[in-house]
């Protein structure tokens, strides 16, 4: 009888414990799907900021479910949570329904026997200790040697670059409203400026969060660009960083020279191309951008 009560016992054991393995793999897979409904929610721009920050290699990945794929892989839910509380980026809804699963999957005593799964008491106060102080910990642990100022300048440079797609233009003007539309639209939380005024003596065409200029040229003459690299020169003196974007039209002046005397005093280059229209009698040329 001892025997048969063991055998019992053991049985009911294993079929604890094989229950507990389960709801573990099952609560697993719904923070799992928690993580990448939360990381949905932020822009490809921050995501790729945060692959930067946590040393995710991101080559040849472009669509943005691909890279919140990656970073779920990488990141546990805390982290999540506290990128998600730094960027604004909503997540309470998918904390309670994932709350609603571990209380129905677990129970209140499945939530003291498990010790996989990370209850949501934990989730609160871990995110409440440490997102408070979440630049002064960026900056110790996650960018030794990188600001945060790199970051969002890159990341500037990079959207302009591989973003960037300027429509029919007749003149700088038009191109430089372009770019301004454009940034105004995919960084509605930095500031963007037109027409700055530059130590009371020129102005230069953009200017973003009040540290990184932007002069933009179309190349039709030599002497445009002669005048661009001494105005990126000076205004390299009153920002910290200096954005020349250029629109080759295919006009033969030596456009590469130019661009590495700017590239050698630190400024950085974006290169557009296009070809000039020429319109009906009276109604000018046009610049028809060439897409990447």
């Amino acid at each position: 009888m001892d025997f048969k009560k063991g055998l019992k016992d053991l049985a009911g054991k294993i079929k604890k414990s094989i229950d507990n393995a389960y709801k573990n793999y099952q609560y697993n897979l719904k923070v799992e799907e928690t993580k990448m409904e939360i990381l949905m929610k932020f822009k490809i721009e921050e995501l790729r900021r945060i692959c930067a920050v946590k040393k995710i290699s991101t080559d040849e990945i472009n669509r943005k479910d691909e890279l919140a794929e990656t970073i779920a892989e990488e990141l546990s839910l805390e982290e999540v949570i506290r990128f998600a509380k730094k960027y604004g980026v909503s997540y309470q809804k998918e904390l309670e329904d994932l709350k609603d699963f571990e209380k129905e999957l677990f129970g209140s005593e499945g939530e003291q026997e498990s010790k996989e799964y990370i209850p949501r008491k934990e989730i609160k106060e871990g995110v409440a200790e440490e997102v408070e102080d979440y630049e002064d910990e960026t900056a110790k642990t996650e960018e030794p040697s990188i600001s945060r100022a790199k970051y969002d300048f890159e990341e500037l440079l990079n959207v302009i670059r591989d973003q960037f797609r300027p429509e029919t233009v007749r003149n700088e003007e038009d191109l430089e409203k372009q770019l301004y539309q454009f940034l105004s639209g995919k960084f509605s939380n930095r500031k963007i400026e037109r027409q700055v005024y530059v130590d009371g003596s020129m102005k230069i065409d953009l200017v973003v969060d009040g540290k990184y200029g932007i002069e933009l040229k179309i190349a039709d003459s030599a002497q445009k660009l002669h005048t661009l690299i001494g105005q990126a020169i000076f205004y390299k003196e009153n920002f910290k960083e200096v954005i020349a974007v250029i629109l080759d039209t295919g006009v033969n002046v030596d456009i590469d020279k130019f661009i590495r005397k700017l590239e050698k005093n630190g400024v950085h280059v974006i290169r557009l191309f296009g070809t000039v229209k020429r319109l009906s009698k009276g109604r000018g040329d046009v610049i028809i951008i060439k897409r990447r």
